[in-house]
């Protein structure tokens, strides 16, 4: 490798993503939004070409408003609640959808079992409801959260392969033939996952 060649490595290196997240779901999106809180360099990239119109989920828990739980430094010292005030995520999604007070299981006309959110949850989180939000409601919400970050979803990017090596970091190779680098990958893309073999 020529000296200039490897300048060129030394400067991809420096200026690249620390962090190539694969998948923009709503686990992708929380992830990249919570590593770019914790100044880490994050790209993200999608297959699909454009956010879902459809929804595999209707409902946020509220364990999930409580936890969007970072990996690094200062926010593992906050709670949950603590947390999400300063991501600022819980109280904008719970504004878009509807608190759902129980659910009611029926036999045909007779009600079997009846559950109560607020009576069970009351005083163990700040959120006794279970929130009904379509899962491509939440999605459009955190790419927007992650927009105004400076970070853009890169879409109709599938992965071809991935290479790992000490001295170069992990290499990534889509179908369209771009390439990228990073210290770290997370695979969010899914139950057919390229990342996680």
């Amino acid at each position: 490798m020529t000296n200039v060649g490897f300048q060129h490595i030394l400067v991809l290196m420096e200026t690249g993503p620390d962090i190539v997240i694969i998948g923009a779901g709503p686990s992708g999106l929380v992830a990249a939004l919570t590593l770019l809180q914790e100044g880490q360099r994050v790209a993200i990239y999608d297959a699909l070409p454009k956010g879902q119109n459809s929804s595999r989920a209707a409902a946020v828990h509220a364990h999930t408003l409580e936890v969007f739980r970072p990996f690094f430094g200062f926010f593992c010292r906050l709670t949950p609640l603590q947390q999400l005030h300063t991501l600022g995520y819980a109280e904008a999604l719970v504004s878009k959808g509807i608190k759902g007070q129980g659910v009611v299981n029926y036999d045909r006309t007779t009600p079997l079992v009846q559950i109560s959110f607020p009576e069970y949850l009351q005083g163990v989180t700040e959120f006794p409801f279970v929130l009904l939000i379509a899962q491509h409601e939440v999605e459009h919400f955190l790419e927007e959260r992650l927009n105004e970050l400076g970070v853009n979803v890169r879409r109709e990017m599938r992965l071809k392969e991935v290479e790992a090596s000490e001295s170069e970091g992990i290499k990534l190779t889509f179908e369209n033939g771009e390439t990228a680098t990073a210290t770290y990958l997370i695979g969010a893309d899914g139950s057919r996952s390229m990342v996680g073999f």
